[in-house]
């Protein structure tokens, strides 16, 4: 045991020495030291950041996309006073309310007149101001009705139920809406804001530039790149005769013009096409 004990101690010893510079030198040259240009050498960089940028642009793209799109679907609300009739309560109110202002040496239409000024008017600036669009958040032809003065008259109101009715019944993408549809990042680019409803947003700005340096204009795809990229193989396939090898049936079988019928099959080789019998 102590021997091997003392086996353990020179070969630790002889580590110690060669790590510390003071063993034998490396054969056929000198051993390399710990911080010179030889050793901890940083490694060339083998990713460049601008594809990355590329691929951050085309991120933001695909999320503006989303949400431009989600915008434009799920509109605007609507007034719940509008769709309640508010003001058609207003003139329920000024019929059965009058007799407490009304026919005691004052007007007969001296409620109207006092609704008008206290309510009538300010839910009409209020109105106007916040939801002068037309329902459900301008994506319908009617609505809102104009408002009158307030003036004595048993309440009717059934606007909810005719909007609910439009709206269950609309389609998507209907004839001259043109901000509806699946569209590509380059319609987005080149296209109108499709953010159109009530009114229309401003473009993003980036759209343009994020589209350019992903598709066309990219900092990586120099000359070197498109040339390294774009590989001919046309002359691959050129296929001499009797080096295609046998059709590969699928299964199925056609039927001709002619009323022929032949086994479908597709050919493996490149470069070579079934004519119905074999691959030539």
């Amino acid at each position: 045991m102590s021997s091997l004990i003392r086996c353990f101690g020179f070969v630790f010893l002889a580590a110690v020495l060669v790590a510390a510079g003071g063993g034998p030198a490396f054969s056929g040259s000198a051993a390399p030291v710990i911080g010179t240009a030889t050793q901890g050498r940083e490694a060339s960089p083998t990713c460049a950041n601008s594809v990355m940028q590329s691929i951050e642009y085309r991120a933001w793209m695909e999320g503006e996309r989303e949400i431009v799109q989600n915008a434009n679907i799920i509109g605007k609300s609507d007034s719940v006073l509008e769709y309640s009739c508010f003001k058609s309560w207003l003139d329920n109110t000024a019929r059965d309310q009058g007799f407490f202002s009304e026919g005691h040496g004052v007007g007969t239409a001296s409620m109207d007149a006092a609704l008008q000024r206290t309510v009538g008017a300010t839910w009409a600036a209020y109105r106007n101001a916040n939801f002068s669009h037309s329902y459900l958040g301008g994506r319908l032809a009617s609505g809102p009705a104009p408002i009158t003065p307030v003036a004595g008259a048993a309440y009717n109101c059934n606007v909810m139920n005719q909007v609910w009715e439009q709206a269950r019944c609309q389609n998507f993408q209907p004839t001259g809406l043109t901000q509806d549809g699946f569209f590509t990042l380059q319609e987005y680019v080149s296209g109108p804001e499709k953010r159109a409803l009530p009114g229309a947003c401003n473009k993003d700005g980036r759209w343009t530039y994020a589209f350019d340096a992903v598709n066309s204009n990219a900092p990586w795809m120099d000359a070197a790149w498109r040339a390294q990229n774009s590989p001919q193989f046309l002359d691959r396939l050129g296929v001499t005769s009797g080096a295609c090898a046998a059709p590969v049936r699928t299964g199925l079988t056609i039927r001709k013009v002619d009323g022929s019928v032949i086994p479908d099959a597709v050919c493996a080789t490149p470069g070579c096409w079934y004519n119905g019998t074999t691959c030539n």
